[in-house]
């Protein structure tokens, strides 16, 4: 996906991972061999650069905006049939726990998604990007309806890293955390929850106050109850922005506020 007008293209990594030379074949017939900028295998996102004149990047839509029901658009080379465009309907958003990457945040939809198509656009109706297609779901190789897409504002904060960078700035908290087996009840209701059962020394979580055995309601204003989707969110978190919790201690609601870090590179 053609993401500037100075060559920038998103792609999966897994589509370029051993590769010797990577060529770009555009639409209008033209080819370049592409230079590789980084890569991010946490979420399976590639950066390249093309050196072609004219180049048109594509118009970037809102993924937080889309809704279930949505009609959605991909575009792909599936099985060598460069070009190829199937309509569906996004089927859910928010989609995590596949274990698939490391940060999965997954819009699934149900428009044909076939080997080949990785890499490729998921647009809505007027043609703007909500998504990099990244993964189908299929015992037998083909398309089954259910096909994932990468959100396209995750994409692009990955690619802006990576090009000021050199790799992906993500937030750290520096918490290791459970599901909650059973809701916790209070004054203001039942709340689920996760249990932190590990805080890394030095973290911004041991600096805020955080102790294993907390149990975590709420993450800036927002309750949390899955692993996944709170390290999710902390990822796309700036180090050094200001990070509010909802802890449940000793029968007690607690608040605990900080700055993050910046996670560790591997």
């Amino acid at each position: 996906v053609i993401m500037s007008a100075d060559g920038y293209v998103l792609t999966n990594n897994h589509v370029i991972t051993g590769a010797s030379e990577i060529l770009v074949l555009l639409a209008d017939g033209r080819d370049a061999i592409a230079t590789v900028i980084g890569t991010d295998p946490d979420t399976d996102l590639a950066v390249l650069d093309i050196d072609l004149p004219e180049l048109q990047p594509i118009p970037v839509g809102n993924p937080d905006a889309a809704e279930v029901g949505d009609v959605v658009l991909a575009i792909g080379n599936p099985y060598g049939f460069d070009q190829s465009v199937s309509q569906g309907i996004i089927s859910a958003t928010g989609r995590f726990g596949l274990q698939l990457n490391t940060y999965e945040n997954f819009i699934q939809t149900d428009a044909a998604i076939n080997p080949g198509n990785s890499g490729g656009a998921l647009l809505d109706a007027r043609g703007n990007l909500l998504g990099i297609n990244t993964a189908i779901y299929s015992p037998s190789g083909g398309s089954q309806g259910i096909g994932l897409a990468i959100p396209a504002d995750y994409a692009i904060k990955v690619l802006r890293d990576i090009v000021a960078h050199g790799y992906v700035v993500r937030g750290w908290l520096g918490v290791e955390v459970q599901p909650l087996p059973a809701r916790i009840v209070t004054a203001d209701g039942a709340h689920t929850g996760l249990v932190v059962s590990d805080v890394e020394s030095g973290s911004p979580a041991q600096t805020a106050g955080v102790l294993p055995g907390d149990i975590l309601l709420a993450l800036n204003g927002t309750a949390t109850s899955q692993g996944r989707n709170a390290m999710y969110r902390i990822a796309l978190m700036a180090p050094g922005e200001a990070f509010d919790l909802e802890i449940y201690r000793d029968e007690q609601l607690v608040r605990l506020a900080g700055k993050l870090g910046q996670r560790p590179q591997d």
